[in-house]
């Protein structure tokens, strides 16, 4: 692991705010190597510009903003200890002009934001197929995509095609192995915006994960 990655890796281990439990704290590299998977995908593309929902300690963009300079990224997290290691962090590993932390909901991001501008946004470990997709697609401009950390078996759950619609996705997904030593079974859902999603997007906070799209 590069220098870089090894001192994100040790500030995550070694902040007292319990960012992650006993056993993930013993694999951290895991979990970093984990959210490198996606940095073929962005050279692919060419994103310059990522929204990282739900970014808790900081995975994957932290991560991401380490391996490619060019990248800017939005860290949106709604809990006041995690934002605090998250601006710590930035600091500390020199990425403060490119890097910038936003602790509000995903529900609420966009007056911090804008709707519709970033290249892509991500999420981690933060919610189902249907949850996700309606808290990123209102980040993401028309001709971004969306990038989902999932397995493929979890990625079976998408929305109805009359959502997918609604949301501005393409009518089908981009399933793409992406196993690491932390995930064997790892893929990535990746969902190109296509049009502009519905001014009903989104919806107001809590909504999204109490009554999912269909």
């Amino acid at each position: 692991m590069k220098p870089e990655l090894e001192r994100y890796a040790a500030l995550l281990r070694s902040w007292q705010g319990n960012l992650v439990s006993r056993a993930d704290r013993a694999r951290i590299e895991q979990h970093v190597e984990d959210a490198l998977v996606a940095l073929p995908l962005l050279r692919r593309l060419g994103v310059d510009t990522l929204v990282d929902v739900g970014s808790g300690g900081g995975l994957p963009g932290l991560p991401l903003a380490l391996e490619l300079p060019t990248l800017e990224v939005e860290l949106v997290e709604s809990q006041l200890r995690k934002t605090a290691f998250l601006s710590a962090a930035t600091e500390a590993l020199g990425l403060e002009a490119r890097v910038r932390v936003h602790r509000t909901r995903a529900e609420e991001a966009i007056p911090f934001l804008g709707r519709e501008r970033a290249e892509a946004a991500s999420c981690r470990a933060l919610a189902a197929v249907p949850v996700a997709t309606e808290l990123l697609s209102p980040l993401v401009r028309v001709g971004g995509v969306l990038i989902l950390w999932t397995t493929p078996l979890r990625a079976e759950d998408v929305p109805s095609a009359a959502s997918v619609e609604a949301l501005g996705l393409a009518p089908e997904p981009e399933l793409l192995a992406s196993p690491s030593a932390l995930r064997d079974d790892g893929a990535l859902l990746v969902w190109r915006k296509i049009a502009p999603a519905s001014a009903r997007f989104p919806r107001r906070s809590g909504r999204a994960a109490a009554t999912p799209l269909p």
